[in-house]
Order: structure tokens, then C-alpha cells, then sequence
């Protein structure tokens, strides 16, 4: 699989959101030797620069992805710069970090779990459509590549009470979006409450809502079949149950999501490059990629495991 031209690079990988490896993408354009961080923030300027994301966000001062670290690329609807230090959309890459960790608690992220999500996203106040795309993104880089909790103490430290209580509710609808709250689920999200501050009485109260409410952000879209049977939402004794259950659990979650603080990574790059106008920057498709150091090239690729 390889990348001749921005039609070929979109229906791939950017569309989909397919992540793969920084190190694949550079190679289908030809790009040889070491993927420095100043190859890394041209290439994901250019793309900028012809509505294509680049998650992480190294252009808002993320950390620059290394060879075998995956990325996602995306479409940006909108040909503005996104606000990554809006209150909202921190708030909102908090809970979406958060839900895919939630989502691996079990083994996978169910399309269910997606959907929620998503819904998530298109329901969460004040983000800009480019910002909504970004967090979808983040989802599925987040999917491949996991933070530890503690990892993002200052994240949720940052928060303000009402966005851990906001936080704290949608992660427990997406755990009940699929009609299955796992105990690996629950002993996950009492971990999770207890670093918002929030009281574990708190997180079954908001289960209980959850699962009597099917989870879904948007009911219309994701409401359960008619025939599936209500044993498997959550009523009070199941909660009790799952409770005790959640305990047996906590070495193996205790392997995944080690309690080990990790120091941050201070953030190089502060300014967002800049859309030209189509006038400036006029893009087909169908013309070969031209990103300036890298050669379009057909040739096999490799998407992370």
C-alpha cells in the first residue's frame, strides 16, 4: 500500500482514520534516514495546510511522535486553526483519553462503545467541528497506544469540579452503551472517580442511570433491539455483585495501567501553522503528493498491530 497522490493518501489512511506508524508514512513518500522532530512538524504542516490533521498535535506542542510511535491522520473540516487550550476542548480530550482506556479495560472497544463516543464528542459543548474531528482521532491513536493514569494526574487535576462530574457521567454512559458493564469496567472507573475526586458511591449511582438508560448519547440512533433482554443492563444487585467481582481483577488491571507517575514531556512548540487560501495554496487530489524532503513513491506499508 502506498501514498502517489492526496486522493490516494485521503481514501487510505484519513478517511478511515487508520492509524499507522510515523515511520510507514514517511517511508511510502520516500522518505529515508532519521525522522527528526523538524520533519515530523513540516510534514504535519503541509498536510494542515491541504485539511488533513495530524494527531498527536505536535503543531499545538504535542510530543513529537517517535519512528514506531502511531499516529492518525484526519480530515479538518474547517480551514481555521483549532483552540487546543480551550477549557472545553481539554475537558473533552480528558474524557476521550479516558474512554479508550475504559474501552481496553476489557479487551477491546466494542462498536457500541465507539458510537458512544462519537455521540460523546457531537454532544459536548462549545467544540469547533475541526476540534471534534481531532478528538475522534485521539480516540483511535489513544486505542494503540494507552496512557497510564497517573500519567495524566495533572490533566485531571486541572479540571474543574463541574467538568469531572461531566467527565465522570460520560464514561459511565459509554460503559453501558454496549449493555455489558464489565467488572474489569467498574474496578477501572473506581480508579477513575477516585483520581476526579469523586465518591464511589457517585460512580454506581451514575451506573445504575447509565444502564437503565441503555448508555446511549443519542437513543434514537443506538437504542438497544426490542428483543434483546433486559438482564443484561444493571440493576441494583447486579451493581453489588459486579462490586465484588471488580476486586478480583485489580492485579491484572494493576499490570495494564501501572501505578507509575511518568514525567511530562514540556511542550517546544506553542503556534499552530496557518491555512493558506485556496487562492494561495490551489490542491488537486490527483496530483502527485509533494510534501518538500519526501518523494511520493508506491510502495508497501505498514499499519500499527
Amino acid at each position: 500500500m502506498g501514498f502517489g497522490s492526496l486522493q490516494q493518501l485521503r481514501s487510505t489512511l484519513v478517511e478511515p482514520m487508520l492509524p499507522t506508524t510515523c515511520q510507514m508514512i514517511f517511508a511510502a513518500f520516500g522518505g529515508i534516514g532519521e525522522i527528526g522532530s523538524t520533519r515530523v512538524m513540516e510534514f504535519a504542516t503541509y498536510v494542515q495546510r491541504v485539511g488533513i490533521g495530524f494527531e498527536p498535535d505536535v503543531l499545538a506542542g504535542a510530543r513529537k511522535p517517535k519512528p514506531t510511535d502511531c499516529v492518525v491522520l484526519f480530515t479538518l473540516p474547517e480551514a481555521v486553526v483549532e483552540d487546543a487550550a480551550s477549557a472545553s476542548v481539554k475537558a473533552a480530550t480528558v474524557a476521550v483519553t479516558l474512554a479508550a482506556i475504559l474501552a481496553l479495560a476489557d479487551g477491546h472497544a466494542s462498536r457500541e462503545e465507539v458510537a458512544a463516543v462519537d455521540g460523546l464528542i457531537r454532544q459536548w459543548a462549545g467544540l469547533p467541528l475541526n476540534s471534534q474531528a481531532r478528538l475522534r482521532a485521539v480516540y483511535r491513536l489513544t486505542l494503540q497506544q494507552p496512557p497510564t493514569l497517573p500519567s495524566l494526574k495533572a490533566r485531571l487535576e486541572a479540571l474543574t469540579n463541574d467538568d469531572r462530574k461531566q467527565v465522570a457521567l460520560a464514561l459511565t454512559k459509554m460503559a453501558a452503551s454496549d449493555g455489558i458493564v464489565s467488572p474489569e469496567e467498574v474496578k477501572l472507573l473506581e480508579r477513575i472517580y477516585q483520581r476526579l475526586a469523586l465518591e464511589a458511591q457517585t460512580l454506581y449511582s451514575d451506573l445504575h442511570s447509565a444502564s437503565e438508560s441503555g448508555g446511549s448519547h443519542h437513543p434514537e440512533a443506538h437504542s438497544p433491539p426490542e428483543d434483546r433482554s433486559s438482564e443484561r443492563f444493571l440493576d441494583s444487585s447486579r451493581l453489588t455483585h459486579l462490586r465484588q467481582q471488580s476486586s478480583e481483577v485489580s492485579e491484572l488491571l494493576a499490570g495494564v495501567f501501572a501505578e507509575v507517575d511518568h514525567p511530562a514531556t514540556p511542550n517546544s512548540v506553542t503556534q499552530s501553522a496557518t491555512f493558506p487560501s485556496a487562492a494561495q495554496q490551489p490542491v488537486s487530489d490527483s496530483r502527485p503528493l509533494a510534501i518538500p524532503g519526501l518523494t511520493p513513491r508506491i510502495n508497501g506499508s505498514s499499519l500499527c498491530s
